[in-house]
């Protein structure tokens, strides 16, 4: 389910038929609550998959009304994909979505 949240104002920006909305206060009090938080991902633990890529800002192949896509059992996922740089903020001009 997407998440919409309601300005202070009321206004919503977007609506999908699978949207809940949430008022401004329930997400401020949301981010609140215990296991909110992510807890980051250890240099060693990261398995790049592709070490010759850095890949970022990834999300599923979807249907028309949001469900995700699955064929045989499996889900298709786009990521963001560059050549590792030294610098990563490199990465943003030569970014391309890559499919895996």
């Amino acid at each position: 389910m997407a998440v919409i949240v309601v300005g202070e104002d009321m206004t919503v920006a977007r609506t999908h038929p699978l949207a809940g909305v949430w008022s401004a206060d329930a997400a401020r009090l949301a981010a609140a609550q215990p296991g909110a938080a992510i807890a980051p991902f250890a240099e060693l633990s990261r398995d790049p998959g592709r070490p010759d890529l850095d890949l970022w800002d990834m999300w599923h192949l979807t249907e028309a009304d949001g469900s995700t896509v699955f064929d045989g059992g499996r889900s298709w996922w786009f990521f963001l994909a560059t050549p590792r740089f030294p610098d990563p903020e490199a990465r943003h001009d030569h970014a391309r979505i890559r499919l895996l």
